[in-house]
């Protein structure tokens, strides 16, 4: 009886925890979190680690943060891992299916990443593409996991391009939010259809829009146009996208 009891506690502890946020400030720790590596013997490899910040400015002036080195044509299994060890999260709509992280690239201004959180046991990745990166500047990226099931987040696996490349990320952060640099309650009434989408969008549920403006996770201008119907996007990388009107109304998408 008292086994039972003790569970039902710890499983309403865990679905009751906060939001998850990881700065990478402190040394890591089997409590806190460790850096790894999948198939460390690989060579190959992509090689993660705990370094300094070493670009203090912008939008993270923290001091630490974590290296990703890739090697020429890595191995594709050998990539950099984050075990947070009793650190974990619970990923659930109501602590948030979005994880937020910053980035830095030193030496590609396009590129690609995977951030994998392995929830309740199972590898969701999901992949980014950035585009005219400004090299050693950091920015921040969003990634949905909106459509996978609720569960507890134990490892977080992430790589780049696998091909020579030095990244850092830092500061990752659960959340509710879909859009970057916007709260909830300034997303207005429009919805923007099909979501996701291939070639095309269009938008209903605002009649005084005279233009609109699609840009980048980066809030680079991307796309503009002048109707509200059968957008044209067949141009743009697969990712999310923040979709802007004259007139305020914001909403993301995402670009298959």
């Amino acid at each position: 009886m008292k086994k039972i009891i003790l569970s039902a506690v710890m499983a309403t502890t865990m679905m009751t925890q906060a939001q998850y946020v990881q700065n990478f400030e402190s040394t890591p720790t089997t409590n806190d979190y460790l850096i790894g590596n999948n198939g460390p013997a690989a060579t190959p490899k992509m090689i993660g680690s705990w370094e300094v910040n070493p670009e203090k400015s912008g939008i993270n002036t923290s001091d630490n943060c974590i290296k990703d080195l890739e090697e020429a044509e890595a191995k594709s299994w050998a990539y950099p891992v984050i075990e947070f060890g009793t650190g974990g999260f619970i990923m659930d709509a109501t602590n948030g299916k979005y994880l937020k992280i910053k980035i830095l690239s030193t030496n590609k201004t396009d590129f690609s990443m995977t951030l994998s959180p392995r929830i309740g046991g199972v590898l969701t990745p999901v992949t980014q593409t950035f585009n005219g990166v400004t090299l050693n500047t950091w920015f921040e990226a969003i990634f949905d996991y909106s459509t996978e099931a609720d569960g507890y987040v134990s490892r977080l696996d992430f790589y780049f391009d696998k091909n020579e490349g030095v990244y850092y990320i830092d500061d990752l952060t659960q959340t509710t939010a879909t859009t970057l640099g916007t709260k909830n309650n300034e997303l207005s009434e429009v919805l923007v259809y099909p979501n996701p989408a291939n070639n095309t969008i269009s938008i209903s549920g605002n009649n005084n829009i005279e233009s609109i403006a699609i840009y980048d996770v980066l809030g680079k201008e991307v796309l503009a146009f002048n109707s509200n119907t059968n957008l044209d996007i067949s141009s743009l990388m697969s990712g999310i996208y923040i979709l802007k009107t004259n007139n305020g109304s914001i909403q993301r998408f995402v670009k298959k």
